[in-house]
Formats: C-alpha cells, structure tokens, sequence
C-alpha cells in the first residue's frame, strides 16, 4: 500500500493534469515549469514525463513518482528528493527512468512484480535504505547511473529478480554494493564497486540461484570480480578482488587478499579444489560454503569477519588445517548435519575462541576446540600459523596437501566400517 502526500498530483487516464498548474501538457508530453511539491500519480500509458531539470520535492512521506501498474512511461530529467518512495513501479512494464536525480528518500528506486524497465544515466544517492531495490522483478536493466553513499543497498535483487542486466555503474559509499539474494541469470558488466561497506555478494541455498552471468568487467575496489560457473582444472588470477567457484571443480585459490564483501570466497557445489594462503579480513562472511564437498583450505588468515569466518551450508567432506580463525564474529557456522575434518591428523588450526590449555608446551592443545556434534578440531594449535616464505611454500604445501587427502581417505573408510 502507498501511503500519498498531502498533495498529489495526477496525470489522468484521459491526458488531465489534477493538482498543479506547473506542468504543462503538450500531447502525450508533460514538462515541468518550477519546481513542484507533493506525489505525481501517472494514471496513463505512453506518456513522457519530463522535469526538465526542476525538482519534485516531498515532505518525508509518500511516493514521488508512481507508474504502478503503468506501461511505456518515460520519467526523465527530474530531481526527485524526500519521499518514501523516489519512484514506485508494481506491476509496471516498458518504462524508462533516464536522467534522473533521486536523493534523500527513504528507498531510491522500488520495483516490485516488474519487468522491461530501464534506469539510466541517473543519480541515485543518499537514500536511507537501497537505492534501487528490485523485488520479484525480472528482465530490467540498471544502466550507467551514479549510485552512492545510501545507507543500505546500492542495487539489491531479491525474492526472484531474475535476468536483469546491471551494466557500467558507478557504485560506492554505500553499506552493501550489489547484493544479489535468491535469483538467477543476472548479467554485469562493467560496474564499478568501491569504498563500499561491502561490495559485493550473492546469497542462495540451492545451485540455479548462484548460476550468474558476471566477469572480470566488474571491480571492486578496482580488482576484478572472479565468477566462475562450470570450470575446472584452473587457478584463479592473483589480483581477484572477490572469488565465487559455482559447480566447478579443480580449481585453486591461492595468496589473495579478499575483503570488503558479502563473502570474500564464495564455494556454490563445488568439488575438489584448493584455498590456501590467503588473507580473508572484514567481509560479512570469511568462506560461504553451499552444497560443496572434498575441498581443502589451508594457510589461511580468516579474522574480523562480521557474520562467519566460515559458513558451512550442507557441505561435507572439506578439510580444513593450519588456518588462522582470529575475532570473527562466529568462527564457523554449520547448518545441516555435516561431517568435516578440521585438522590433518596430527594439527589443525589457531582459534582466538579456543579456551583450552597446552601443557606440554608442544603447541597443540590438551583438548579439542568443538564446532558442533559432528565437527571439532582434535589438534588445535595455541600460536598463529605463520606467513611461510615463498621459498618454502609448495613443498610445505604439498606435504600438508597429500596429508590431508590420506587423512580423508582413512576418516572415509572409517565411517564407512561403521555403517556396514
């Protein structure tokens, strides 16, 4: 429900204009005099709304502009500043919002059950909560527009957003970049994501809400965007600004320095692959794990993420030692019943959560530190794993590598005896 100003504005079914005497109507084109006060409800289609350059000024509540339910309106050239709503499009197909300033609302831009709409080449900054929200919308293009400084989201996608396309944007200051939740097939090219809070993520349980179209065209921070659907057998480049793995395999992830997103390291069923030495600080989820199975991680630095250092959703048989979990909100967060290894039989990791006690001063704790029922790492280490020289990094590696897997191997067997 759209709660209207005091004074509302309508361009009318049969081409009237009610409630203002500054918007002047040539056929099926209404421009703006002055600056105008108070909500515009456009109650016809195929009209070109344009305010060239005046503003549309609110008083904290209502709607802006509302094309609810409208088709093939143009809104253009307008400063559109203190409503509820900037722009409200429900059930609203084939318009365009092109040019536009949307400023110090509380949502920018609101698009719910909609599709074919075009935003473009507009200002979107400063809002309260997301400054495009697209809800249950789909085949939309977010275009070349200037989106900063709102308090939560740049551009969210949720609640089945599916084939839009997000091309060349500027996005930064804001609390969340581009955060994608719950859809599929989106494409992005070409946008900018920086000095967010965070950059960039996207959220799902099931395999087709992770399959997106998005490459190396997109930054955060200036580093490139890694989305890597169906891959195998590859290494991801050295200077990634953000790494997703979706139904790959083979895949290795070494010494990159990730932070500043929705995950850092996103695994979307993925098989068989390798993070290792890496520094994962002050994302909202160090590793999220989804759906994924028999990959190791290790040397890792995972410290001060918000949510998770790692987020573990259905996942078994990954491996996990000589990793550093330093102040993260929670070291690793489980759902669902899975069984992983944390140490490789004789270590396992450093966890500044770890309360336990090393008598015998050889490193290792006296006690386990307990995830949960089915996970727990048997070798805690007292003291941080150290960064290793280059020099001696791949024997290292490969020792504690071929460790790991023959330790799988024996725990597999193991559970195996136990179910027969």
């Amino acid at each position: 429900m759209i709660v209207e100003a005091n004074e509302a504005i309508y361009i009318r079914g049969d081409g009237t204009v009610d409630g203002t005497n500054s918007i002047l109507r040539n056929g099926n084109i209404y421009t703006f005099t002055a600056d105008v006060s108070g909500s515009i409800v456009v109650e016809k289609d195929d009209v070109v709304v344009d305010g060239a350059g005046y503003g549309l000024q609110g008083t904290g509540v209502g709607t802006g502009i509302s094309l609810d339910g409208r088709t093939n309106v143009t809104v253009q050239d307008m400063d559109v500043s203190n409503f509820f709503h900037g722009f409200y499009l429900k059930s609203s197909h084939n318009n365009s919002l092109s040019n536009n300033s949307v400023t110090g609302n509380f949502y920018g831009v609101y698009l719910s059950t909609s599709s074919n709409n075009t935003i473009s080449g507009s200002d979107i900054s400063g809002n309260d909560y997301p400054g495009v929200w697209l809800r249950s919308s789909s085949n939309n293009e977010i275009r070349e527009n200037r989106i900063n400084r709102n308090l939560q989201d740049g551009i969210w996608l949720s609640t089945s957003s599916d084939d839009n396309k997000i091309i060349g944007n500027t996005i930064s200051g804001n609390a969340f970049g581009v955060r994608i939740d719950d859809y599929s097939n989106n494409m992005l090219r070409n946008n900018d994501l920086r000095d967010n809070s965070y950059n960039f993520g996207v959220f799902g349980s099931y395999l087709p809400e992770f399959i997106q179209d998005i490459d190396e065209s997109n930054t955060v921070n200036g580093k490139p965007i890694i989305y890597w659907v169906n891959r195998q057998d590859e290494a991801v480049p050295l200077d990634s600004g953000y790494v997703a793995l979706v139904d790959c395999s083979s895949i290795t992830v070494q010494n990159l320095n990730l932070n500043r997103n929705g995950q850092a390291l996103l695994l979307a069923y993925t098989t068989d692959s390798t993070i290792r030495q890496n520094n994962i600080t002050e994302n909202i989820h160090g590793i999220y794990i989804c759906g994924s199975s028999d990959n190791i991680a290790s040397g890792n630095n995972i410290s001060r993420n918000a949510a998770n250092g790692i987020y573990l959703y259905y996942s078994e048989n990954n491996s996990f030692f000589h990793n550093n979990f330093i102040d993260n909100t929670n070291q690793v967060y489980p759902v669902g019943a899975s069984l992983n290894s944390w140490d490789n039989g004789t270590e396992g990791n450093y966890w500044t959560s770890y309360k336990g006690t090393d008598n015998d001063s050889n490193g290792i704790g006296n006690s386990p530190y307990i995830i949960d029922v089915n996970n727990r790492d048997n070798y805690p280490l007292v003291n941080t794993i150290p960064e290793f020289p280059s020099w001696t990094l791949l024997p290292l590696l490969i020792t504690a590598t071929l460790t790991a897997i023959l330790y799988k191997r024996k725990l597999r067997r193991t559970r195996q005896s136990n179910n027969s």
